[in-house]
Protein backbone atom coordinates (compact mmCIF):
# COMPACT_ATOMS: atom_id res chain seq x y z
CA UNK A 1 0.00 0.00 0.00
CA UNK A 2 2.98 2.68 1.12
CA UNK A 3 4.53 1.49 -2.16
CA UNK A 4 1.02 2.49 -4.16
CA UNK A 5 1.04 5.76 -2.38
CA UNK A 6 4.35 6.62 -3.55
CA UNK A 7 3.91 6.08 -6.87
CA UNK A 8 0.70 7.64 -7.08
CA UNK A 9 2.48 11.10 -5.62
CA UNK A 10 5.41 10.74 -8.14
CA UNK A 11 2.81 10.46 -10.84
CA UNK A 12 1.32 13.39 -9.51
CA UNK A 13 4.02 15.32 -8.93
CA UNK A 14 5.79 15.03 -12.04
CA UNK A 15 2.30 15.99 -13.70
CA UNK A 16 1.92 19.00 -12.01
CA UNK A 17 5.39 20.07 -12.52
CA UNK A 18 5.42 23.31 -15.42
CA UNK A 19 6.97 22.25 -18.85
CA UNK A 20 10.07 23.92 -19.09
CA UNK A 21 10.24 27.71 -20.52
CA UNK A 22 11.36 28.12 -24.15
CA UNK A 23 14.75 29.43 -24.79
CA UNK A 24 14.31 30.65 -28.90
CA UNK A 25 18.05 31.01 -30.26
CA UNK A 26 18.70 32.82 -33.83
CA UNK A 27 22.09 33.14 -35.15
CA UNK A 28 22.52 35.29 -37.88
CA UNK A 29 25.49 36.76 -39.90
CA UNK A 30 25.65 40.09 -42.23
CA UNK A 31 27.85 40.11 -44.73
CA UNK A 32 28.55 44.14 -45.70
CA UNK A 33 30.55 46.78 -47.21
CA UNK A 34 30.55 49.95 -46.48
CA UNK A 35 30.67 53.69 -47.64
CA UNK A 36 27.85 53.56 -48.65
CA UNK A 37 26.75 50.70 -46.32
CA UNK A 38 25.23 48.08 -48.38
CA UNK A 39 23.83 44.80 -46.97
CA UNK A 40 25.52 42.18 -49.29
CA UNK A 41 24.35 38.78 -47.70
CA UNK A 42 22.25 36.80 -44.48
CA UNK A 43 22.81 33.86 -43.55
CA UNK A 44 20.40 32.84 -40.55
CA UNK A 45 19.58 29.42 -38.58
CA UNK A 46 15.80 29.92 -38.12
CA UNK A 47 14.51 30.00 -34.87
CA UNK A 48 15.32 26.79 -32.94
CA UNK A 49 13.79 26.23 -29.73
CA UNK A 50 15.51 24.80 -26.44
CA UNK A 51 14.44 24.60 -22.52
CA UNK A 52 16.07 27.64 -20.57
CA UNK A 53 18.36 27.43 -18.02
CA UNK A 54 15.84 29.23 -15.48
CA UNK A 55 15.05 33.16 -15.41
CA UNK A 56 15.02 34.10 -18.95
CA UNK A 57 12.99 37.10 -19.98
CA UNK A 58 12.48 38.96 -23.58
CA UNK A 59 15.61 40.25 -23.52
CA UNK A 60 17.91 37.48 -22.82
CA UNK A 61 17.55 33.53 -21.89
CA UNK A 62 20.12 30.90 -21.48
CA UNK A 63 19.56 27.34 -23.64
CA UNK A 64 20.02 24.46 -21.51
CA UNK A 65 21.47 23.13 -24.51
CA UNK A 66 24.73 25.33 -24.26
CA UNK A 67 26.53 24.04 -26.93
CA UNK A 68 23.34 24.31 -29.03
CA UNK A 69 24.04 27.77 -29.88
CA UNK A 70 27.62 27.16 -30.33
CA UNK A 71 26.52 24.59 -33.23
CA UNK A 72 24.45 27.04 -34.49
CA UNK A 73 27.35 29.76 -34.67
CA UNK A 74 29.27 26.95 -36.77
CA UNK A 75 26.86 26.60 -38.86
CA UNK A 76 26.15 29.79 -39.98
CA UNK A 77 30.05 30.62 -40.21
CA UNK A 78 30.18 27.19 -42.30
CA UNK A 79 27.84 28.57 -44.54
CA UNK A 80 29.57 31.90 -45.05
CA UNK A 81 33.05 30.19 -45.77
CA UNK A 82 31.19 27.87 -48.33
CA UNK A 83 30.40 30.66 -50.61
CA UNK A 84 32.29 33.80 -51.94
CA UNK A 85 31.94 36.99 -50.17
CA UNK A 86 32.78 40.34 -50.68
CA UNK A 87 32.63 42.83 -47.41
CA UNK A 88 32.94 42.01 -43.32
CA UNK A 89 31.02 39.65 -41.83
CA UNK A 90 28.49 40.45 -38.22
CA UNK A 91 27.83 37.82 -35.94
CA UNK A 92 24.25 38.50 -34.53
CA UNK A 93 22.69 35.99 -31.73
CA UNK A 94 19.64 36.94 -30.27
CA UNK A 95 18.50 34.58 -27.41
CA UNK A 96 15.07 35.32 -25.74
CA UNK A 97 11.68 33.39 -24.27
CA UNK A 98 9.85 35.14 -27.04
CA UNK A 99 10.14 33.67 -30.70
CA UNK A 100 8.39 37.10 -31.35
CA UNK A 101 11.62 39.12 -30.49
CA UNK A 102 13.94 36.38 -31.70
CA UNK A 103 11.98 36.66 -35.45
CA UNK A 104 11.39 40.45 -35.49
CA UNK A 105 15.55 41.03 -34.99
CA UNK A 106 15.71 39.00 -39.09
CA UNK A 107 12.43 41.34 -39.57
CA UNK A 108 14.66 44.39 -39.13
CA UNK A 109 18.00 42.96 -41.30
CA UNK A 110 15.77 42.78 -43.77
CA UNK A 111 14.14 46.48 -43.81
CA UNK A 112 17.50 47.58 -43.39
CA UNK A 113 18.86 45.29 -46.52
CA UNK A 114 15.99 46.53 -48.56
CA UNK A 115 17.06 50.13 -47.61
CA UNK A 116 20.79 50.00 -48.85
CA UNK A 117 21.66 50.13 -52.45
CA UNK A 118 22.93 46.06 -52.87
CA UNK A 119 20.08 43.68 -53.81
CA UNK A 120 19.97 41.28 -51.25
CA UNK A 121 18.53 38.15 -52.98
CA UNK A 122 17.21 36.68 -49.77
CA UNK A 123 17.78 35.41 -46.17
CA UNK A 124 19.70 32.06 -46.09
CA UNK A 125 18.85 29.54 -43.71
CA UNK A 126 21.21 26.64 -42.46
CA UNK A 127 19.93 23.79 -40.87
CA UNK A 128 21.13 23.12 -37.08
CA UNK A 129 21.81 19.54 -35.78
CA UNK A 130 21.82 18.38 -32.70
CA UNK A 131 24.27 16.36 -30.82
CA UNK A 132 23.08 13.00 -32.14
CA UNK A 133 22.74 14.01 -35.65
CA UNK A 134 18.75 15.00 -35.30
CA UNK A 135 17.75 18.72 -36.16
CA UNK A 136 17.32 21.48 -33.35
CA UNK A 137 13.75 22.65 -33.10
CA UNK A 138 12.50 25.21 -35.31
CA UNK A 139 9.96 27.34 -35.18
CA UNK A 140 8.75 29.14 -38.02
CA UNK A 141 10.24 32.59 -39.11
CA UNK A 142 7.93 35.35 -39.77
CA UNK A 143 7.00 36.16 -43.74
CA UNK A 144 9.71 38.13 -44.86
CA UNK A 145 8.05 38.77 -48.54
CA UNK A 146 5.08 41.29 -48.28
CA UNK A 147 4.03 40.39 -51.78
CA UNK A 148 2.11 36.57 -52.96
CA UNK A 149 4.02 36.17 -55.57
CA UNK A 150 7.35 36.89 -54.41
CA UNK A 151 6.63 34.23 -51.82
CA UNK A 152 5.48 31.46 -53.84
CA UNK A 153 8.55 32.21 -55.80
CA UNK A 154 10.65 31.96 -52.84
CA UNK A 155 8.79 28.35 -52.34
CA UNK A 156 8.90 27.01 -55.39
CA UNK A 157 12.87 28.06 -55.34
CA UNK A 158 13.12 25.75 -52.29
CA UNK A 159 11.73 22.88 -53.65
CA UNK A 160 14.02 23.23 -56.37
CA UNK A 161 17.04 23.44 -53.87
CA UNK A 162 15.74 20.66 -51.67
CA UNK A 163 15.37 17.97 -54.97
CA UNK A 164 19.13 19.23 -55.18
CA UNK A 165 20.17 18.76 -51.61
CA UNK A 166 21.12 21.95 -51.21
CA UNK A 167 23.21 23.36 -47.82
CA UNK A 168 20.33 25.73 -47.43
CA UNK A 169 17.15 27.34 -48.24
CA UNK A 170 15.49 30.47 -48.96
CA UNK A 171 13.45 32.41 -45.84
CA UNK A 172 10.48 33.24 -47.77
Amino acid sequence: MTLLLGILLAAVGSATRPAPTPCYVIVTAIVSTPDPYTIRRVVTTGIRRYDDAGGGSPSYCTPIAGDGAARAQRAVDLRVRDAFHAGSIEHVVVQSTSADVAGAHLVQIVAKSRSTLGSLKGVEVVPVERQRGQAADSVSLPALHAEPAARAACIDENAALQRANAAFHWAC
